[in-house]
């Protein structure tokens, strides 16, 4: 029996449309027009009787029905591209499994790893390899251009299958050389050094005496607002490295140095920050190659300097 199905190529087009939430996006993906994509939408429409998009100022959202018809027909586009890769996979052919996430994250935590990932891989062939690319915005990440992430948030990631997570803490820290004393600081002692301030931690310096119960004098007000201000985590970290004064750093991302030396925490308190680092796929037709790169990393980041303290 002849199946009811609308052409192919219109599927792929209102799957890329309802995936990027834009034709321009869509376009991008399957390397035609915006034109080309709205007169493709127009003729799946047609062809199905109903709307899927409603259009308004160069906003396009799902229509309800739209929206569960594209759902259901994802999914089985993730069961067609499983499929593809497991057949493909299991005549030789090596695949690439491609990684997002953040710049502080790939610099200070992943890079490191993937080093080993590549050592293991030479006598481990089921090992993938690995493709990084980076974001600094966690809603960048889209599923046509990586198959795993590592997000930084609280988890609410909407439908993303979560594989590991890591809660972040915060703690003052410099290089040891810039010290005189091994003993442990009080926070009037800390602030009394150049500070380094990532202005979009999202915890701040005063944040940080709220939460040792400590009211700071003038003069560490003053301190504070004389920071070295930098707009990344791993550039607060590489400037406490390089012992240009004291900086809140992320246990996560962070931790390596501590534990080469290169760093020193100046207190044992941990500040929490309500947000971690999160490996995160789709939730369905998720390739071997990919689940396999997930559970290695998790247990590479269990096993690192926060599994330590």
């Amino acid at each position: 029996m002849k199946r009811t199905l609308p052409p192919f190529n219109y599927i792929l087009v209102a799957d890329a449309v309802f995936r990027n939430g834009s034709f321009k996006g869509a376009a991008s993906d399957l390397n035609v027009t915006p034109s080309a994509v709205s007169h493709q939408i127009k003729q799946i429409e047609d062809w199905l009787g109903f709307k899927l998009f409603n259009r308004r100022r160069k906003v396009i959202s799902p229509t309800p029905l739209g929206g569960e018809f594209l759902k259901r027909i994802a999914e089985h586009l993730d069961g067609i591209e499983g499929a593809t890769l497991d057949t493909r996979e299991a005549r030789g052919t090596r695949r690439t499994v491609r990684i997002q996430t953040t710049d502080s994250f790939a610099r200070m935590v992943l890079i490191k790893r993937v080093a080993k990932l590549r050592n293991t891989a030479q006598s481990c062939p089921e090992m993938p390899i690995a493709r990084i690319s980076t974001s600094e915005f966690t809603e960048a990440f889209r599923l046509a251009e990586a198959d795993i992430a590592i997000l930084f948030g609280d988890g609410d990631f909407g439908d993303l299958k979560i594989l590991f997570s890591q809660e972040e803490r915060l703690m003052p820290a410099c290089n040891p050389s810039i010290l005189s004393t091994n003993s442990t600081l009080t926070p009037s002692q800390i602030l009394n050094f150049p500070l380094i301030t990532d202005y979009l931690l999202g915890k701040s310096w005063r944040q940080w005496c709220q939460f040792m119960a400590y009211t700071p004098t003038k003069a560490n007000l003053q301190q504070i607002d004389r920071s070295l201000l930098v707009n990344h985590s791993h550039l607060a970290i590489e400037a406490a490295i390089d012992g240009q004064g004291v900086a809140l750093v992320s246990d996560i991302l962070a931790g390596d140095a501590i534990l080469a030396g290169q760093l020193v925490p100046l207190t044992d308190q941990w500040l929490p920050t309500g947000k971690g680092y999160h490996i995160v796929t789709k939730a369905n037709g998720v390739h071997q190659l990919v689940t396999t790169f997930g559970n290695w990393l998790a247990k590479e980041l269990s096993t690192g300097f926060v599994d330590k303290v």
